[in-house]
């Protein structure tokens, strides 16, 4: 499987791509101990991407697995990571497969094992497809490892600012030529059916384009419309920080209910990328709370809200989220819904992170709600 590689440079350029295979003839410098020169030579790693997880960290290894490739990166420097606050993710890249939970779309399977001290893992949620266990637990790589290396501030946000986007449906190996678009990506797959049925009629597609509401106090308060768009939407979120990152909002007189019929809600989250100790939902993360809710027409207060029952999310890929059987209180027809996303960014170190969200066919809410009635229509016979 492909893995980009950023190097540590004194003039940072983009993401080398190469075969996990290839892994052990990177090259390589020593561990660094301070005082190191930054210099235009390869061998230092400041960021890796897989699938449009995107790591950094004190220390990397990939090795090549069956169907796939695993990623080790462990933070351990004795002065950022102290004892108390050292942890290491192992995630396994399993290559994109017809997904049974969501009626056969092709998806990303990534699965993930935290080993960590109390310090980080106090920081971190409960998350899905992720396994926690001690530090104590954890034996590093003994071969095969890239460094990473300490650079300015002013050096870091050079390294980003090179990298050029690159999320998961980039990652084509094993997939059918048939299931590819004209640019060689995965294609969109609730167009082609591949999405679990709804139990109602309506369904809303995250949008772009902004729409303000005033219940909330988002980073981007953008749209929910009934048709779908094809852009993205980034934010970014500091080191040991919560926000309340995207707010998506139905358009006046949607979804035209008064007593919302008792069901599930639903949320389906289409992730490019996310770096690597960032999380994100529906739910409470830190001190920040999001949710799905029903808010007044005016956009101004709050009638009633639930949260996923999922854990957080630390993927890419399609992740679909739920409120399980709920009853929404309120009857107002004019009421509105929204979903209100949380993010957070369980790192001490390495400055702001990054969620991406694909707004597009695959980034959409629905709910258990009828058809729109209709008025009968007259028929003046002369």
């Amino acid at each position: 499987m492909k893995i980009l590689v950023q190097w540590t440079n004194r003039t940072p350029a983009d993401w080398e791509e190469i075969d996990s295979s290839n892994w052990a003839t990177l090259p390589r410098k020593k561990e660094p101990t301070g005082g190191e020169v930054i210099d235009d030579l390869k061998g230092w790693c400041h960021g890796l991407n897989v699938q449009g997880r995107v790591f950094q960290s004190d220390h990397y290894h990939a090795e090549p697995i069956t169907d796939g490739v695993r990623v080790t990166v462990w933070n351990d420097d004795p002065i950022d990571y102290p004892p108390g606050e050292r942890y290491a993710r192992v995630v396994d890249f399993l290559i994109c497969i017809p997904d049974s939970r969501l009626n056969g779309a092709i998806n990303t399977r990534q699965r993930q094992v935290v080993f960590a001290e109390s310090g980080a893992r106090d920081r971190m949620s409960r998350a899905i497809n992720t396994t926690f266990l001690s530090w104590a637990d954890f034996i590093p790589p003994t071969s095969d490892i890239i460094h990473g290396v300490m650079v300015s501030d002013q050096l870091h946000l050079d390294h980003r600012k090179a990298r050029s986007p690159h999320g998961w449906i980039e990652w084509t190996e094993g997939v059918d030529a048939g299931e590819l678009d004209e640019r060689g990506e995965i294609k969109k797959q609730r167009p082609l059916g591949r999405f679990p049925p709804a139990s109602g009629t309506r369904t809303y597609f995250m949008q772009s384009a902004a729409r303000a509401n005033g219940v909330h106090i988002a980073t981007d308060e953008v749209a929910f419309e009934t048709t779908a768009d094809s852009s993205s939407i980034t934010e970014k979120t500091g080191s040991s920080s919560d926000e309340l990152s995207f707010l998506f909002t139905t358009p006046t007189n949607e979804p035209d209910q008064g007593t919302w019929t008792t069901g599930v809600f639903r949320c389906s989250f289409d992730a490019a990328t996310v770096d690597a100790d960032m999380e994100f939902g529906l739910l409470t993360l830190g001190g920040s709370d999001g949710h799905f809710g029903r808010v007044n027409a005016a956009l101004s207060s709050e009638v009633d809200t639930k949260i996923q029952t999922q854990a957080a999310i630390t993927n890419t890929g399609i992740t679909v989220v739920d409120t399980g059987s709920v009853t929404f209180g309120g009857a107002t027809q004019s009421d509105r819904f929204e979903c209100l996303v949380v993010q957070r960014n369980t790192a001490t170190m390495g400055g702001p992170q990054t969620v991406t969200l694909t707004c597009d066919a695959d980034g959409f809410a629905d709910g258990p709600w009828p058809a729109p009635v209709t008025a009968p229509r007259r028929v003046i016979i002369i």
